[in-house]
């Protein structure tokens, strides 16, 4: 070989190592599974699609100082807005959640959901910053799940976590795209979504977009666990105290799944010290209730 050829050559090896060192380095120490599907270029399995502007809520929830209103930002938007105080003698919580139901059919196996929005909040466990959180529940594990017709304050009053999927809303971004299936998702021919901006988020929704497909193509879930998580300080973990389940962030045509230990010690401490602070809470501000 020439030094010419070799020249021509070397940027080629140095770019697929790169990839290599990549693909290594993502795979490393971690389990996979399935979560929904990548691959929608063929909308020819398409059953539905269902378009809600973000005012066009079925129930919603305003905890602690918090508030849901119309969106300044967008015509049919809805704003979802937080600012509670972080400090041990004087903290005051808040939590908004925006309910929507959407009708999946029976034959449906997967479900993809877009989300248009604008949003500012704080820094996350990770250094990114986040402007708030789709839910999804999973009807089959939560044992707080019961059919109903949605009216205000609903979960007002829940004593135990509601238990489903948690989607990260980055800062940085205006849309992202979901995509799960349906058999973990659906219960009744129905799928509950909820939004939620906490601590101190401020979320504008401009539409949410479902679509329901008969295919269930298969996408990359990496999966970590908090093994050293501590938990503190407890006030930082208002969204756990009513929610729980895993977390998804997004990566590069892939989702990272973080499990949150809700069997530790410090998951249950954390919740018997919120269940103490509301009850204090509500009797100091009974019209918050």
């Amino acid at each position: 070989m020439t030094k010419r050829h070799l020249a021509t050559l070397l940027p080629v090896l140095i770019i697929a190592m790169l990839f290599t060192a990549n693909s290594v380095q993502a795979d490393w120490g971690v389990s996979f599974g399935y979560s929904g599907g990548s691959g929608y270029s063929y909308y020819g399995d398409r059953i539905t699609t269902e378009y809600r502007r973000g005012y066009q809520v079925d129930d919603w929830v305003e905890r602690g100082s918090s508030s849901i209103t119309d969106s300044p930002l967008y015509a049919d938007g809805i704003r979802l807005a937080a600012w509670s105080t972080r400090y041990e003698d004087d903290y005051d919580y808040a939590l908004a959640s925006a309910i929507y139901f959407f009708e999946i059919p029976d034959n449906a196996r997967s479900i993809r959901i877009k989300v248009s929005y604008d949003g500012e909040g704080d820094r996350g466990n990770f250094g990114d910053e986040i402007a708030g959180r789709i839910w999804i529940r999973q009807p089959y594990i939560d044992r707080n799940y019961q059919e109903y017709y949605p009216t205000n304050g609903r979960y007002q009053d829940v004593d135990e976590p509601l238990y489903g999927d948690t989607y990260v809303l980055r800062a940085n971004k205006h849309l992202e795209i979901i995509r799960i299936p349906a058999d973990d998702h659906v219960q009744d021919g129905m799928m509950e979504l909820h939004v939620v901006a906490e601590g101190r988020q401020r979320l504008d929704v401009k539409y949410i977009e479902v679509e329901s497909y008969t295919s269930l193509p298969s996408v990359r879930v990496v999966t970590r666990y908090y093994r050293d998580y501590t938990w503190q300080p407890w006030y930082n973990y208002t969204y756990w105290y009513f929610y729980t389940g895993p977390t998804f962030h997004f990566g590069d045509y892939y989702y990272v799944r973080y499990t949150y230990p809700r069997y530790r010690t410090h998951y249950v401490e954390i919740r018997k010290r919120y269940n103490d602070y509301l009850k204090v809470y509500y009797v100091r501000r009974p019209e918050r209730r």
